[in-house]
């Protein structure tokens, strides 16, 4: 329901204002905005074309549509300047009459008790259809019997719409959202000499993979990749990569290069946010990781990462989705796990001390032990349980702070070393 909506949003965008596309100043060119959602769920597209038409019997049929149209979001516009247009109805063929448009094309078709039947189609009518097999026998299925029948070749697609108010040769907009269209991300990251430490730099690549339907009239389209769905959180949609493409089938563009605020250093984080915390206490020895912090963009998306190291080495993450902004518009940094360190061991101990109902008060107790043979600075973390919080007491005195979401110190732990501390934290209105 959430893509649905979100789909329909995209084809009033197409008609209106926002990122969705519109036809170039010549209007030969067909034009596509492909939104993705930042969470990695489903794609949709919203398609722009102009194409001349011939009504006949106040009918006419739009042939090599880029893909297979959301009818809901379907929108027709006269643009030749002639008498008013009234579309009262567009529709798919059946399936009885759209496989007809297949004959000859090599198809697969899956029967209603899912067994497949793969060759080239003989014959379809609205009684059924006939699948000349790769075993070398004509296999006869009713349309009753038919689940689902896909053109392994490129096939036209197609609209018939019922229209009033004109006859002949007539100019359309066209613009539809549909499903046929996807994309996705990946990265390759550069740490600069100074990424690897606070306050350095990163030069990110971005390459994207355009999933698209195969068509039977291939042609240059402008395309435009947007990362996020109208409506999805308070992240607006942003555009991430515009350009010109022949598609026919899934194609594989670059990005232009940008430099992101980096930094590299060891982080111990004593509790995963995601795990479960014990009523009264929880307990946990952890390695140390090393970590990237990475500035954020609007144009994220999910995707794997490829990390160059100022050294030369290679590290395998994986950008993971785009965090909310807070109440100032800022959104927390990306963090990416570079290594594990085998030389320093975190230890955690939380206890809830009280609540009342309107707050609560835990005690964090916390040490970091070095046993490697150079000094290490660590910034130990430990995520908040709500907000506000404030530090009650601290031991050492005046050591750690708070954020929106975070309990954090930076120590430095000398070689064969131990760093020990305790922080107690009030939520809410407890005093």
């Amino acid at each position: 329901m959430r893509a649905l909506a979100a789909a329909l949003a995209l084809a009033a965008l197409g008609c209106a204002r926002g990122p969705a596309p519109t036809a170039t100043a010549d209007g030969a060119t067909p034009a596509i905005a492909i939104h993705a959602d930042r969470s990695g769920g489903r794609a949709v597209a919203v398609i722009a074309e102009r194409r001349e038409v011939e009504i006949v019997d106040g009918a006419f049929t739009v042939d090599d549509l880029l893909g297979e149209v959301v009818l809901a979001s379907l929108a027709v516009e006269a643009i030749d300047g002639g008498s008013r247009l009234v579309v009262r109805r567009c529709a798919r063929p059946s399936l009885g009459e759209g496989a007809s448009v297949a004959l000859g094309h090599q198809v697969s078709v899956t029967s209603a008790g899912g067994a497949r039947v793969d060759g080239a189609l003989r014959s379809a009518d609205p009684a059924g259809v006939i699948v000349a097999g790769a075993d070398g026998r004509d296999h006869e299925l009713s349309l009753d019997a038919v689940a689902d029948l896909a053109v392994v070749e490129p096939l036209a697609t197609g609209l018939r719409c019922e229209v009033e108010g004109g006859t002949g040769r007539r100019q359309l907009r066209l613009v539809y959202t549909s499903w046929s269209f996807a994309w996705s991300a990946r990265y390759h990251l550069r740490l600069a000499a100074d990424g690897e430490a606070r306050g350095g730099a990163a030069a990110m690549t971005p390459r994207f993979a355009i999933v698209a339907p195969r068509v039977a009239r291939p042609r240059p389209v402008a395309v435009t990749l947007v990362a996020g769905l109208p409506g999805d959180g308070t992240l607006a949609p942003a555009q991430v990569w515009s350009g010109t493409v022949t598609l026919d089938g899934d194609v594989e563009v670059a990005g232009a290069p940008t430099t992101r605020s980096a930094s590299v250093g060891w982080v111990y984080r004593g509790l995963d946010p995601a795990g479960a915390r014990d009523e009264r206490h929880d307990l946990s020895h952890t390695l140390v990781t090393e970590e990237l912090e990475l500035a954020p963009s609007a144009t994220d998306v999910p995707g794997p990462v490829e990390i160059e190291r100022a050294d030369g080495a290679r590290v395998r993450s994986a950008m993971p989705p785009v965090g909310e902004p807070d109440s100032r518009g800022v959104r927390p940094a990306i963090r990416l796990v570079l290594a594990t360190s085998a030389e320093l061991v975190g230890y955690r101990r939380w206890r809830f001390l009280a609540s009342d109902g309107a707050g609560a008060i835990d005690e964090l107790v916390y040490s970091v032990a070095n046993r490697g043979d150079a000094p290490a600075r660590v910034r130990i973390e430990e995520p908040l349980r709500g907000r506000p919080a404030a530090i009650r007491f601290a031991a050492p005195e005046g050591q750690g702070e708070v954020d929106r979401q975070r309990f954090w110190r930076e120590v430095t732990v000398a070689p064969g070393g131990l760093v020990r501390g305790a922080v107690v934290l009030a939520y809410g209105r407890i005093d």
